[in-house]
């Protein structure tokens, strides 16, 4: 059993490389977004950045699949968050406790269908949808993301060609 893969010998440099560049993105989030109260959402970023920088030549780590599966995760996490938040629940604390628990399960669940039959496959994406709905987020938390999610894209693709699979 090895500990080091067979490749980071001959190839040391692009995983120095490609692990730095997967890691820019977050710190520069994290520096803007207030992390103690959006790890979940700032974790789906990383998820991505992984796939991004680890596996550039990969299905999933495809602009059409991260924008897209981005998209649909923010739709329905933000639509299930509302939907966990109405003021119905709030006449008990029980069920405003189980509207939340169900919100949270049904977020990741219905944006994996949607991602799924719409050929957009992203799995951060489906993490992304449950961290909209436990977390806090508005319109500028949104913006933030999708910067994120396109600053990754654009570098991983200006690159793609010097990168390698690392994984």
């Amino acid at each position: 059993m090895r500990l080091l893969d067979q490749k980071f010998k001959k190839s040391w440099p692009s995983y120095i490389l490609q692990c730095l560049l997967a890691t820019l993105p977050i710190g520069g989030l994290l520096l803007i977004m207030d992390a103690a109260l959006q790890t979940t959402l700032i974790a789906a970023l990383g998820s991505s950045s992984f796939l991004a920088f680890a596996a550039p030549h990969s299905h999933a780590s495809r602009p059409r699949y991260l924008l897209s599966g981005y998209s649909i995760g923010t739709l329905i996490g933000c639509l299930f968050s509302l939907l966990a938040q109405h003021p119905y629940w709030g006449s008990s604390p029980e069920l405003s406790h189980y509207a939340l628990l169900a919100c949270s399960a049904l977020a990741p669940g219905i944006a994996i269908f949607c991602m799924v039959i719409t050929n957009t496959e992203h799995p951060p994406a489906a993490g992304l949808a449950l961290g909209y709905v436990l977390s806090d987020w508005n319109l500028a938390t949104i913006a933030i993301i999708f910067i994120g999610i396109i600053a990754i894209s654009m570098v991983k693709e200006t690159l793609k060609m010097r990168m390698i699979d690392l994984v």
